[in-house]
């Protein structure tokens, strides 16, 4: 169903409705419905009211309804890589009234949606779950523009800039000259926890024929995720097997956290595996990246040990240590095996550790997760 009047008709009722004393509002504009999504269940136990658009398919992952992607007056999925002043300017007019009644302003993906509000004079937050210049990649000058604009406005305290993982803080910090927190994203929206049902061991390995490999490999014993469960399978369905093998093709994704938080027990190579599966399979750990992703090098003022792809050992080195699934604490689910063997002789991390601790640690590791990220945003939430 399109989306167009729902979303008028939201708007309209926001502008007229009456905004409880102690609630704040922000509103968010972005291309991915992930991040935006876990915030605004963070979020509300804080009484802060998230009011999202999302410009993407990704709104059939979190809608039953009005799943396409969401229109939107002068910047949206169409030019959203190139808008203009002249575009912003008509997307703050089409939303004055309701923008009038915001307090601040959430920004994840692009970066650059930021410049959506800055006139605006109130808070924004940048939560930044993928590498914070693209899609300036491979526009230089308007990649060194960014950067000298967030200088300016993280310094004035206009913006407030934190990463969801720890790659992408430390690779931002790099070029924003500035210490950059870390908020992991909790995403407990999927709502259901693991609860082996089936012995099911299955690989995920997007990019790659890694699945229908190790298939052969272990006889059958480990299948590829999308072949029993169908493309579009359900949280609920995943969440019952045994056992997931993830090959992952950047340092940093959704899917683990939101596996992380629910407790499904997972296996991740590790990067001498890594180097081995690539020689087989070119989209392992592909997408550290842009510049790798495109096949092109920085210039010499940006080019450094975590854009030069070229130099791979270096490279995917600073990546991999700075993945999420290398943080025990983060991710106590994961196990790291350095061969097919590996994978089908050891036993998964709850086998390992008995079911009941298994279950405690999780347990304890999202509350301390919800903890520490609530604790990151305090002093953004508390400006508004």
């Amino acid at each position: 169903m399109w989306n167009g009047p729902f979303l008028l008709l939201s708007e309209l009722l926001l502008i007229a409705s009456t905004k409880k004393t102690d609630q704040k509002w922000i509103f968010s504009l972005d291309f991915h419905a992930s991040v935006t999504s876990d915030l605004n269940t963070l979020f509300r136990a804080r009484k802060v009211k998230l009011v999202r658009r999302v410009i993407s398919f990704h709104n059939r992952h979190f809608r039953r309804v009005f799943r396409f992607a969401d229109p939107s007056p002068g910047v949206n999925s169409k030019n959203w890589r190139r808008f203009t002043e002249r575009n912003v300017t008509w997307f703050q007019m089409f939303h004055s009234l309701m923008f009038a009644r915001m307090d601040g302003f959430l920004v994840s993906y692009p970066t650059s949606f930021m410049r959506l509000y800055l006139a605006l004079g109130k808070p924004i937050l940048v939560v930044n779950p993928i590498r914070y210049e693209h899609p300036f990649t491979n526009r230089h000058e308007e990649w060194s523009q960014l950067d000298e604009q967030l200088k300016i406005k993280i310094h004035e305290g206009a913006i407030t800039f934190i990463a969801n993982n720890r790659a992408d803080a430390d690779y931002s910090s790099h070029f924003l000259e500035v210490e950059v927190p870390v908020a992991p994203s909790i995403c407990d929206y999927v709502g259901f926890q693991w609860d082996q049902q089936n012995d099911f061991r299955l690989t995920y390995a997007h990019y790659t024929t890694i699945a229908m490999e190790l298939e052969k490999t272990s006889s059958s014993h480990w299948r590829g995720l999308r072949t029993v469960l169908g493309k579009s399978f359900s949280w609920k369905k995943l969440l019952a097997i045994e056992e997931l093998f993830y090959v992952p093709y950047a340092p940093s994704t959704m899917m683990l956290f939101e596996a992380a938080t629910a407790g499904l027990p997972v296996a991740i190579p590790t990067l001498d595996f890594i180097n081995e599966l690539r020689t087989r399979h070119p989209g392992v750990f592909s997408q550290l990246t842009f510049n790798q992703m495109t096949q092109t090098l920085p210039p010499h003022g940006k080019r450094w040990v975590a854009t030069n792809y070229e130099d791979w050992r270096p490279y995917s080195e600073w990546w991999y240590s700075r993945s999420d699934f290398t943080n025990t604490e983060l991710m106590p689910n994961v196990r790291l095996v350095g061969s097919f063997e590996q994978l089908m002789e050891e036993p998964s991390v709850p086998s390992r550790v008995g079911l009941e601790n298994y279950r405690r640690t999780v347990e304890l590791r999202n509350k301390h997760v919800r903890a520490q990220a609530l604790l990151t945003y305090e002093p953004f939430l508390k400006n508004l």
